[in-house]
């Protein structure tokens, strides 16, 4: 699995399919689910989307607009970014920019 985690790290910003990983590690999409969920305890598309929202997060940590974060990050555009960042975060993307920016001033 080292070598997937290698793969999504290098192209989590292009489209990747399960199906794609499957072959990239030459087992079946569901042979592949199964052992990638029992390492990591989550399937491929949840990692994937998790990995895409750590990498969304530190563009919005540094004041970048929730469009350039969702497309630096890999998604389809911000609508997408921002149902997942609900579902996952239960914030929005701009509270949660506005609350590191907040933080950030307050340090300082």
């Amino acid at each position: 699995m080292e070598k997937t985690m290698a793969y999504i790290s290098a192209n989590y910003q292009h489209p990747i399919k399960v199906s794609d990983l499957a072959k990239y590690n030459c087992m079946s999409v569901f042979h592949f689910c199964r052992v990638f969920k029992s390492m990591t305890g989550m399937s491929p598309h949840n990692y994937l989307i998790q990995y895409r929202l750590s990498m969304s997060r530190k563009s919005l940590q540094v004041n970048e607009s929730i469009f350039n974060a969702a497309i630096d990050a890999g998604f389809y555009d911000s609508s997408h970014l921002i149902r997942n960042f609900y579902k996952y975060m239960a914030l929005s993307p701009e509270s949660y920019r506005l609350s590191i920016l907040k933080k950030s001033k307050i340090i300082q």
